[in-house]
C-alpha cells in the first residue's frame, strides 16, 4: 500500500475545533492509517486574537496564555503519539495553522521564534490562513512579510479565497514569490448531498491542479465523521483525472516540505 503524507489535519485531542478527545483522535488516526497514510502532520488552529483588554491594547492574547496553549498542544501531541503506538510505521508530526492579518505579523513571528506557535515539523515553513474575504493585496503582503523574516508560507486551502477564485494570474504571482499552495482533498472529491452546491469550486479546484497551481493536497480533517480523513481519496481522484505522475508529484512535494527542501 502507498504511504501517504497528510500535511493538514486537526487531529490533536481537545485543542481546537478538531478531535474532541483522545478516543476521537485515535479513530481519525486509525482511519487515515487504514487508507495508507503513514505520516500525519497535526496542524491545530493558532488564532491569538482576543479582546484588547487581555494584553494592554495589542489585540492578541498575552504571553502566559500562549505558553499554556503551546504546552497543551505539545501534551496532546505526546498523548496521541503514545495512543497510536500500535499503528506500526505511523508518524505524527507537529505544526500549526496560523490565522494571520498583516497587522499581527510581527507578534506572530515573535511567537514562532519563541516556540509558542509551530512551523511544519520544525522547518521554516509556516502554514497560514486568512479571512477568506481578505483583499489580495493583504494576502500578498502577509506572504512578503513572512518571506522577509526567513519563512516560507504554505497557504492552507487556497481554493477558498474569493480574491484567488478563478484568477490564475494572482495565484501564479504568489507561487513566483515562494508561496506553497495547499488544497483540501474535499475540493476535488465528487460531492454527496448538501456538498453538491459547491460544484463550481470543485471544478475550479481541478482546473488549479491541471494548470499546475497546486503543490500539495491535505485532508484538513476535523472529526471521524463528516469532515473525516480523506487524503487517500483525494490522491486517487488526482490519479484518475490527471495521471500517476501528478499524484506522485503532490506527495513528493509533501515529503520535501517536511524535510525543509525547496519546492
Amino acid at each position: 500500500m502507498e504511504a501517504f503524507i497528510d500535511i493538514h489535519t486537526h487531529i490533536l485531542p481537545d485543542v481546537d475545533g478538531g478531535a474532541k478527545n483522545l478516543e476521537e483522535a485515535k479513530a481519525m488516526a486509525r482511519a487515515s492509517y487504514n487508507d495508507g497514510v503513514r505520516t500525519i502532520v497535526a496542524t491545530p488552529h493558532f488564532g491569538g486574537y482576543v479582546s484588547k483588554e487581555q494584553d494592554g491594547g495589542q489585540g492578541m492574547a498575552d504571553r502566559a496564555y500562549m505558553e499554556r496553549r503551546a504546552q497543551a498542544i505539545r501534551e496532546a501531541h505526546r498523548q496521541l503519539c503514545e495512543a497510536c503506538a500500535d499503528l506500526e510505521g505511523l508518524e505524527i508530526l507537529l505544526g500549526s495553522e496560523i490565522f494571520c492579518s498583516a497587522a499581527g505579523i510581527d507578534r506572530i513571528i515573535a511567537l514562532i521564534k519563541d516556540g509558542l506557535a509551530f512551523t511544519i515539523n520544525g522547518t521554516n515553513c509556516v502554514m497560514i490562513e486568512m479571512n477568506y474575504l481578505a483583499a489580495y493585496s493583504e494576502l500578498f503582503n502577509v506572504a512578503r512579510l513572512f518571506s522577509d523574516a526567513g519563512y516560507t508560507v504554505l497557504l492552507a486551502h487556497a481554493e477558498r479565497y474569493e480574491c484567488l477564485f478563478k484568477d490564475e494570474e494572482k495565484i501564479g504571482e504568489l507561487i513566483d514569490h515562494g508561496v506553497i499552495i495547499q488544497m483540501n482533498a474535499a475540493s476535488i472529491i465528487e460531492p454527496k448531498g448538501i456538498l453538491e452546491k459547491f460544484s463550481s469550486h470543485r471544478k475550479w479546484g481541478k482546473t488549479m491542479i491541471e494548470d499546475n497551481l497546486v503543490h500539495i493536497l491535505g485532508s484538513d480533517c476535523h472529526s471521524p465523521g463528516r469532515r473525516g480523513p480523506n487524503l487517500a481519496k483525494g490522491i486517487e481522484t488526482v490519479r484518475a483525472k490527471f495521471g500517476n505522475d501528478k499524484a506522485e508529484e503532490l506527495q513528493e512535494n509533501a515529503r520535501k516540505i517536511l524535510m525543509g527542501e525547496y519546492i
